[in-house]
């Protein structure tokens, strides 16, 4: 008799289990109607400070900037847009992304989210990758810098929640990024800025598990983006080793390829 009790008692509690993984599942499913959002996003600009570098850099919001933000376990290419507007962040779930898809990901234990975020000249959408699983852009115009993060998020109250503190992407030491703003150029036109010591630096992909990767070049002319709100022309790239740590003037050429016109600047 004592044996059937014991195992009528070990039944009852895998029962019991079993109630609590399916009431979990049906309160996520519930959510799946709706996507709710409430992510924190911040961003940190201060990677070029110092007077080796004589740089300014983009530190406020736009209007119209976008945060990519990926899931991992979330299949390719799946993600939510954050856009920004004057009322605050706009959360719109992308190629297909449904709260199913998170649903699926918070079963397997995974609750991780990568934020990504390009400051200047990117319209892109996201497209599958070369690689099976990889994030890809298409229509990707040239960013000089990239933000990213990557930390968890979990549901409460029906909603997503998380944060997201962006900073510019990490280069092995003794490389710097550099951002230059310049005034008094005609917007609409395309710009290309040359500089010994400031090089390309270009965002590649994310991977299956969200996480991204860049190409660092060392001949190419970068191109200028205008600022969305204050009508300044931007440069952004890495310094190159040999002017790192040094005093330099920045002398360097902006050419117009819309009218082939040429200009030298120092800073």
């Amino acid at each position: 008799m004592k044996k059937i009790i014991a195992i009528l008692c070990a039944v009852a509690a895998l029962a019991a289990c079993r109630k609590v993984d399916l009431q979990e599942t049906l309160s996520l499913q519930e959510q799946q109607q709706e996507f709710k959002v409430d992510l924190t996003i911040t961003r940190s600009d201060a990677f070029a400070e110092g007077p080796d570098t004589r740089a300014t850099f983009k530190d406020q919001w736009n209007e119209g900037d976008v945060v990519y933000v990926f899931f991992r376990g979330v299949p390719s290419p799946k993600y939510l847009e954050q856009k920004y507007t004057k009322s605050g962040w706009v959360s719109t779930p992308k190629n297909g992304l449904t709260m199913d898809d998170l649903i699926a990901a918070r079963q397997a234990n995974v609750a991780e989210m990568t934020g990504l975020f390009f400051p200047y000249g990117n319209d892109a959408t996201v497209i599958p990758g070369e690689y099976e699983g990889y994030f890809d852009f298409d229509h990707f115009e040239y960013s000089g810098i990239f933000y990213f993060h990557q930390w968890s998020w979990f549901w409460y109250d029906g909603e997503i929640h998380g944060t997201l503190e962006l900073k510019a992407v990490e280069l092995a030491a003794p490389k710097k990024l550099v951002h230059f703003d310049v005034t008094g150029f005609t917007e609409g036109h395309s710009y290309t800025f040359t500089q010994e010591y400031v090089k390309p630096i270009d965002f590649a992909h994310l991977d299956n598990w969200a996480r991204p990767s860049w190409s660092i070049y060392y001949e190419s002319p970068i191109p200028g983006y205008f600022d969305k709100d204050r009508s300044i022309l931007s440069f952004s790239g890495y310094l190159d080793d040999s002017a790192v740590g040094k005093t330099l003037d920045y002398t360097f050429n902006i050419v117009d390829e819309t009218t082939g016109a040429r200009f030298t600047r120092t800073v």
